[in-house]
């Protein structure tokens, strides 16, 4: 089995000169986070595991200068190594290319092999290793690797990089036998939706990838100390804000480490004298957590303390259940034999909560495109609803696809969540969502994609299915309006913001790790205008705006039925506790406070 000597590798680069931003050139040393990254690579190997994916959480911190030493290890250390070292941009490359071949002539002629070949592609050792020196470049599209056989990589800031074509035609590349492989993919995070972020998601659940994160907090020089008195003074309170509390616990749980009030302080200075008050800025630069360092610019619609609770509350949701569709050729055959068991993580259906018997369902429908042309995913969220909560318990999402394919799930979902009374349902029926709605409408007149057997028991499949009615705001009680949601301009404000109200006020519990990220990568004004809310550069927001179509189901359709027939979640001393007795409270109190029946 492969491994990594540590302690042998520490000794190594103790003899390593490398370029300091303050002293000049310095002997590298071993910093903490150096020595932690270095373990976590040792472990891995031992397990047999060669893809690394480091998460930079921290400026400074010293990562890439740890992964330059190791690649001048590696190369020496075993013969014949075929390596390639790849930059963001072409001004990178051949600054690290520099700044490696120069921590090599550093090194006593006892700890290094002498370079046969040094041209500005290719560095070549006398032990027939190679480190050739590319860069991803800025275009879209990329041929790196191709026609190599390679067995060790130094990835550099993938966050940068043009798209995923690039990091797949090096992964066609990549050896998937050689013993003496291994993989370095090191970045910091630069935002959501970029190639690396995903990169990241996978490797956090992964069987053959290692995800390593390196935080400011493993940094020892990331203090305040008590004696210097006039920081102290201002930022070494001892007491904690929520959102402190909430990021301390998760650090403790997660790696075992107590952050104390000196470390607290420093963050804090950081904040105010260093970002001016800008939590994404810090929290990109200096992340406390790795979701924290994946943040996108411009005004924030959700507050970053706000996700970060939301990721948070995500250690304590059950796990889901993956499923995927076989579309048969009608839908009553594919809710009987088209439904399989799959990988949660890569599945399009998860299911966190089967249907209670006396649960309330809300199912809201967003088809791709319908919202807008950047909102390109298919997404249902299913939540169980109280008058005074709202709980995630399924999810589909698919960036493939057909209309009729959806209406089919919206109608399956809406039916396997009909319980005592039907499931409430609201669709996005704007630009494609009209396709869909048109195939509910025909399943509904003639049983259009129905077998024979089943059209004469539609009303088995839209029984289950209560829809809802578009009412204006400002006139609510007038006859309703329109069927179903059409998102424009002057509603998709409202929208959002009733979404992020009942989400601040604690009403909505979301177990979709995906749609916290899409609540994060929100954005307000991004162009200028103000009333513009939607995915930051671009990117989609159909898993939000499908939430937000679910809030206003919820407020709007279904919360004037639930209070006669449903407790809320959170009961009070006085609450009753079943729809029984809200009945008769709901008609005594009708009668103390007119002295008659309600009619």
């Amino acid at each position: 089995m492969i491994r990594l000597d540590t302690a042998a590798f520490e000794r190594f680069c103790g003899h390593l000169e490398i370029p300091s931003s303050d002293e000049g050139l310095v002997k590298m040393g071993f910093w903490p986070p150096q020595r932690i990254w270095a373990q976590q690579v040792e472990a891995a190997l031992e397990r047999d595991v060669h893809d690394i994916v480091t998460l930079k959480g921290s400026r400074q911190i010293g990562g890439t200068t740890i992964a330059d030493a190791l690649t001048l290890w590696w190369e020496q250390a075993n013969a014949g190594t075929q390596g390639m070292m790849v930059s963001d941009d072409e001004d990178n490359r051949d600054y690290r290319r520099d700044v490696i071949l120069e921590m090599n002539a550093s090194l006593p002629r006892e700890y290094r092999r002498q370079i046969q070949v040094n041209n500005r592609g290719i560095a070549r050792w006398t032990n027939g290793s190679r480190l050739s020196f590319k860069h991803a470049g800025k275009r879209q599209g990329s041929s790196l690797g191709r026609s190599r056989g390679i067995n060790f990589l130094h990835a550099d800031e993938l966050g940068s990089w043009p798209d995923q074509s690039a990091i797949s035609a090096l992964r066609a590349s990549l050896s998937q036998k050689n013993p003496l492989r291994l993989y370095l993919w090191n970045s910091t995070a630069r935002g959501i939706g970029t190639p690396f972020h995903d990169m990241w998601k996978t490797a956090e659940h992964a069987v053959t990838q290692r995800a390593i994160f390196l935080a400011w907090w493993m940094d020892p020089r990331r203090r305040i100390e008590r004696h210097q008195e006039e920081l102290w003074d201002r930022y070494g309170d001892d007491e904690k804000t929520e959102d402190e509390r909430l990021w301390t616990a998760a650090v403790f749980e997660r790696y075992g480490v107590l952050i104390v009030t000196e470390q607290l302080a420093w963050y804090r200075w950081q904040l105010v004298e260093q970002f001016y008050g800008d939590e994404v800025l810090l929290a990109q630069e200096f992340a406390c957590l790795p979701e924290d360092a994946f943040q996108a610019f411009g005004e924030k619609f959700i507050s970053p303390a706000l996700v970060r609770r939301l990721r948070l509350a995500l250690v304590a949701a059950p796990k889901p259940t993956g499923l995927t569709y076989e579309f048969l050729d009608t839908l009553d055959e594919t809710a009987e034999r088209g439904l399989h068991a799959s990988e949660p993580l890569s599945s399009p259906l998860g299911i966190w909560e089967e249907p209670e018997p006396d649960g309330v369902y809300v199912v809201a429908g967003h088809p791709a495109y319908s919202s807008s042309e950047t909102a390109g995913t298919y997404v249902a969220h299913v939540f169980r609803i109280w008058p005074d909560k709202m709980v995630q318990v399924a999810q589909y999402t698919a960036e493939h696809g057909a209309m009729y394919q959806f209406a089919w799930v919206m109608l399956h979902l809406s039916g396997a969540y009909r319980t005592f009374m039907p499931a409430y349902m609201i669709l996005e029926v704007a630009m494609t969502g009209a396709r869909v709605l048109d195939e509910i409408h025909l399943l509904e007149r003639v049983g259009f994609g129905l077998s024979g057997r089943a059209r004469g028991n539609v009303h088995d499949f839209l029984g289950s299915v209560r829809h809802y009615y578009y009412h204006r705001p400002d006139q609510p009680f007038q006859r309703p309006m329109a069927q179903e949601w059409e998102t424009s301009p002057k509603n998709r404000a409202r929208a959002l913001h009733g979404l992020r109200d009942t989400i601040e006020r604690q009403q909505m519990e979301i177990r979709s790790p995906e749609l916290i990220d899409a609540l994060a990568n929100v954005r307000q004004g991004e162009e200028g205008d103000a009333d513009q809310i939607g995915g930051a550069k671009g990117t989609s927001d159909a898993l939000v705006l499908c939430a937000a179509l679910a809030v206003e189901c919820w407020l709007h359709s279904a919360m004037p039925d639930l209070q006669g027939l449903v407790a809320p979640k959170h009961l009070s001393h006085d609450d009753p506790k079943s729809a029984e007795h809200r009945l008769v409270q709901n008609y005594l109190g009708h009668m103390l406070a007119t002295g008659r029946p309600p009619q």
